[in-house]
């Protein structure tokens, strides 16, 4: 990768205090459960004759359930972007520093990193060529679609072309990215138009959009 003007350019993603610690502890809580229930059912299992078959079938379809759900993730996973970059995504949700970096590319192209660091490394996310960006939005998540009513649940949501991602890969959806944590639309929506300046760098040129809740790519 190549500076520009010598640097890089970066913009810190906002992240809310305290967010590696409580998606540990989400983590931890949804773990422990699961594994709660695997033990229990384990137990279920070697001492049927006590529990009774409806214990049994239950314990043994239980397991069954969780290890299917949790091999076909994995493989799934793995296949789609490989051990390393699961790892990194999954790390990813334990860091409080964020950022998008723009560079030009060993093909003079402009690139679009987003980078975070944990355990003084840093590890990108997502690359992408920035031609291949179409919008820059924000909109509301799923507790206001099932509220009816505004939650505070706002986020930044990046578009692109599928073909535009270079070395890194998110999984399953290959044409937006979640750039900012949810809050509300005030602080959300400084950080998307704070975000459009600076894809200028990138030589971004956006149009406001007619909703008045993102910007279009002028050549998109």
């Amino acid at each position: 990768m190549e500076l520009i003007n010598g640097q890089t350019r970066d913009l810190p993603i906002p992240t809310p205090r305290g967010m590696a610690v409580r998606v540990g502890l989400m983590y931890a809580i949804g773990f422990g459960l699961v594994s709660a229930f695997c033990l229990l059912a384990a137990k279920n299992l070697t001492s049927f004759r006590e529990t009774g078959w409806g214990a049994l079938a239950a314990s043994a379809l239980w397991l069954l359930l969780v290890g299917f759900v949790a091999i076909t993730v994995l493989v799934v996973t793995v296949r789609e972007i490989g051990w390393k970059q699961c790892a990194i995504n999954r790390l990813g949700d334990f860091s409080g520093k964020h950022w998008v970096r723009v560079l030009k590319g060993e093909d003079g192209q402009m690139r679009v990193t987003f980078v975070y660091r944990i355990f003084t490394c840093d590890f990108d996310l997502l690359i992408l060529e920035a031609r291949g960006i179409r919008k820059v939005d924000w909109s509301t998540g799923q507790a206001t679609h099932f509220a009816g009513r505004d939650m505070n649940d706002w986020s930044v949501v990046i578009r692109f072309d599928s073909k535009a991602i270079r070395k890194t890969r998110l999984g399953f959806i290959n044409d937006l990215y979640i750039v900012a944590t949810q809050g509300p639309r005030t602080r959300v929506e400084a950080f998307g138009r704070e975000l459009v300046e600076f894809l200028h760098l990138a030589g971004l040129e956006f149009l406001e959009d007619k909703s008045g809740r993102g910007f279009v790519v002028a050549s998109a």
